[in-house]
């Protein structure tokens, strides 16, 4: 069982100089103050020494030390002229690192107390402890500074200290205490640490106002205990009161909602029984029509077959050029598969000439010929499925070779190539002085095709009904992000119901995207999308209720869009939902809930959610405290560039919770929390330059330039 700090009153007789003394030799100070020192045994649940550590005689028996020296103990002991004694905490200044003990039996002088108000940089001083269990050891050096910290200052001196001396004295020319040795820096030579002696003289005082302090904290936050659970209560009797309420308006709206779709059933079945009958009539009169003029009809479409043919062969043609006097006997067959407007899809050599060149021509003859209009009664896929065309031989033809490096650094001319926009309209096809030129396919993002012939990046035919200066604004607004044709091209499909075009409609007044900003209509869109199942439009609509944006502000209404958001997965909603419980916003404030829906959206990599998942962590909000948890999810969101994240990191490595204390690393990522505006990470890092070296500060400095060019990943 480890032992806990008591506050009993005691009193400590201080010795001080009122008289002018002179400089007194190394072995004169050690015969008078080693008598007043001791050795401090930390004994653990064992009974073995889990540590040791220096300690200085102010009054008959008692004791004062480092209160590191004794952390953790089971038991205490006090080692002086080869004899030991039990010893027991009596007041305790955790922040000044200084504890006294209470010694039954220990007959030691008391040491003489001095002060540090005379005492200057260069002043001799004398260091007397116990390093590395070496009891009684004298060292000297100078005071090299005096570090101003609040409340006083650090005594730094350059009389060696190791691991044992803390807690020791530490004494001026005169042989009287100054302070007591407490800590060395590793990395540095010379850099060794005292606190003054009137830190001391103030223990008694500062460890009886702290434990007022804290009664007077406890009881208070007793009452504000007692009060929240009162309200917790009241409001959860609310909530059961309106939760029955809800519940029965619930089951009327169920009874009438029954009803109407009863109602709805019988009168769809009503009207389709009518258009069954409808639909017979008109089958009816069609056959009539059919069987009156079958010879007529059946003339008529294979008139128009035939000169389909005949145009599509002539169109091919004229993209050959002839040499009257070759041969004619070189014949190839192609199978030809054309769209609907008589755009070739794809020509297959089936027969081969015996010319390979000859063979190209024709292939790249049928594959530019322009499209027709389709004919009235004709479906293409069946007629046209497998058109057998054959020509005379050629002389000249131009094959295009693939289009060289990327779109962005060659030039493309004369060449077969593919870009694709950012946009991710796509287009295959002829590239002339880096614009589309000849025959091209250019696919839109939402799957529509426009194929033909293509002029200084203009497409010149129709296709699927598309006339052409549609397809030229669609080219044109992918090229230029002209939201404004975005909006036009949303309306309508929109208003025939379309989730989808509802939300991207809702975004676009939102933000002010080729239309002028409009909360309300972008409140009215989103919630078409959102009654639809939209999951991204039912978070957005969450957001305006919540924010008061488009509409009065309602946690009611955003708990509810929120929620039906999160349930689909969505990890904003999941975050957005997780803050509602966290701070009380509509709901009653549940850590506990707060904490599952951050988890849910931390784990999708939503950088605020792993943020607040580690602050919760780091205090014990809604789950046991986890210092570990929390620096892995600072860790996690600090990789992301989240400021908050990259600061608490590095308080964590400041503060040596949950990871090993590291000040290098703990000043490298308080430097990029402060680069990117944490005003608390520039507080942190100046004090935790006081704690380190130039180098170690430049070292530092460099760790995060590098880890910023790295944008925040492996930096550890």
């Amino acid at each position: 069982m480890h032992l806990s700090f008591r506050h009993a009153v005691f009193t400590i007789v201080l010795l001080f100089v009122v008289f002018t003394v002179h400089a007194k030799t190394a072995s004169e100070i050690y015969e008078q103050a080693a008598r007043s020192t001791v050795v401090v045994e930390n004994i653990d649940n064992k009974g073995g020494i889990a540590g040791l550590g220096s300690g200085v005689v102010l009054s008959d028996g008692n004791v004062v030390t480092n209160c590191h020296v004794i952390k953790d103990a089971s038991q205490l002991k006090v080692r002086s002229s080869k004899n030991k004694f039990p010893a027991a905490l009596q007041f305790s200044d955790l922040d000044r690192d200084i504890c006294s003990l209470s010694i039954v039996g220990l007959n030691a002088p008391a040491v003489m107390v001095g002060s540090t108000k005379m005492l200057k940089v260069g002043a001799k001083v004398f260091a007397i402890g116990a390093p590395k269990g070496l009891e009684l050891t004298l060292s000297d050096g100078i005071v090299s500074s005096l570090r101003e910290v609040e409340g006083g200052h650090y005594i730094q001196i350059t009389a060696a200290i190791s691991p044992g001396s803390s807690g020791g004295g530490l004494f001026d020319e005169n042989g009287t205490l100054v302070g007591l040795t407490t800590f060395f820096i590793t990395e540095g030579q010379n850099l060794n640490f005292a606190v003054p002696v009137e830190w001391v003289t103030e223990l008694a005082i500062r460890s009886i106002n702290a434990e007022q302090r804290a009664e007077a904290e406890y009881k208070a936050q007793a009452e504000q205990k007692a009060l929240a659970k009162q309200k917790v209560q009241a409001e959860r009797r609310a909530e059961a009161e309106q939760r029955a309420e809800a519940e029965q308006k619930a089951e009327a709206e169920q009874k009438a909602e029954a009803e109407r779709k009863t109602q709805a059933k019988l009168k769809a079945l009503a009207e389709k029984k009518d258009q069954a009958e409808e639909k017979e009539r008109a089958k009816q009169r069609a056959q009539a029509e059919q069987a009156r003029a079958p010879a007529e009809q059946s003339a008529a479409i294979g008139k128009a077959v035939a000169e389909y043919k005949a145009k599509i062969i002539a169109k091919i043609r004229r993209n050959i050029v002839l040499l009257p006097d070759i041969s004619s006997n070189v014949i190839a067959e192609f199978e030809v598969t054309l769209l609907p407007g008589g755009m070739v899809l794809n020509a297959k050599l089936i027969k081969p000439s015996g010319s390979a060149a000859y063979d190209s021509a024709v292939e790249r003859a049928i594959k530019k010929a322009e499209p027709l209009p389709v004919p009235p009664d004709i479906t293409l896929f069946e007629i046209f499925r497998d058109l057998h065309l054959k020509f005379s031989p050629i002389l000249q033809y131009d094959r295009l070779p693939s289009c060289p490096g990327s779109y962005e650094t060659a030039t493309w001319t004369n060449c077969i190539g593919e870009y694709t926009y950012s946009s991710g309209t796509k287009y295959v096809g002829e590239f002339k002085n880096d614009k589309f030129n000849g025959q091209g396919t250019l696919t839109l993002p939402d799957g529509t095709k426009y194929v033909g012939e293509f002029k200084d990046d203009r497409f010149n035919g129709q296709e699927q009904g598309a006339k052409k200066n549609q397809v030229e604004n669609a080219i044109a607004a992918h090229k230029t992000n002209d939201f404004e044709s975005g909006v036009k091209k949303d309306q309508p499909t929109a208003a025939q119901d379309g989730a989808e075009a509802q939300y991207n409609l809702g975004n676009k007044y939102y933000y002010g995207q080729g239309v002028t900003q409009d909360y309300v209509e972008a409140l009215k869109w989103y919630a078409l999308a959102a009654a639809q199942g939209h999951a991204t439009a039912q978070n957005n609509l969450g957001s305006m209720h919540k924010n008061g944006k488009g509409v009065a502000q309602d946690y009611a209404e955003a708990l509810k869009w929120y929620r039906l958001s999160a349930l689909q997965g969505v990890d904003i909603a999941q975050f957005n939902l997780g803050v509602m419980y966290d701070y009380g916003q509509g709901v009653t404030q549940d850590y506990t809930e707060a904490l599952k829906l951050y988890r849910l959206s931390a784990a999708q990599g939503f950088v605020s959610a792993q943020f607040s998942l580690g602050y919760m962590y780091r205090h014990g909000q809604g789950v046991v405290q986890n210092y570990a948890e929390a620096v892995k999810w600072f860790r996690l969101a600090a990789i992301q560039g989240d400021a908050q994240a990259l600061s608490l990191l590095g308080a964590m490595y400041f503060e040596g919770k949950g990871i090993m204390q590291d000040y290098v690393r703990a000043h490298m990522w308080l430097n990029l929390g402060a680069a990117s505006g944490d005003i608390e990470a520039v507080k942190l890092r100046d004090i935790v330059e006081t704690l380190i070296t130039s180098q170690q500060i430049a070292q530092a400095q460099q760790m995060a330039n590098d880890c910023q060019q790295k944008n925040f990943k492996g930096c550890e």
